[in-house]
């Protein structure tokens, strides 16, 4: 498959303990796919972290890094009983395109 903008999500566990595995396969996929590479991550401690250090450090601009956090203050203010549901949501809209720019 070939993709005008090929895309990578980067999520998982927030005490992701290797980064250098984060920056390796992004590497590799940046080899494969160059310029055109997009990372998306969620501002989150761990792998996203991890991704968000790897962008900073090539040079990826918000039209190729997009950083999607949550407002968690804004979360539990407006929905007490479910505002852990906010990280979930955020990371499903990265994938079927409602958080994408």
């Amino acid at each position: 498959m070939n993709l005008a903008e090929p895309r990578v999500l980067v999520c998982g566990d927030r005490q992701w303990a290797r980064p250098a595995t984060v920056a390796a396969e992004l590497d590799r996929l940046s080899a494969r796919h160059g310029d055109r590479l997009v990372v998306i991550e969620g501002a989150a401690s761990g792998v996203d972290h991890a991704a968000h250090l790897w962008c900073e450090r090539n040079g990826l601009g918000a039209d190729r890094h997009r950083c999607h956090p949550v407002d968690w203050q804004t979360a539990r203010r407006t929905r007490p009983k479910t505002w852990r549901l906010a990280g979930l949501e955020r990371t499903l809209g990265c994938c079927y395109g409602h958080a994408l720019r």
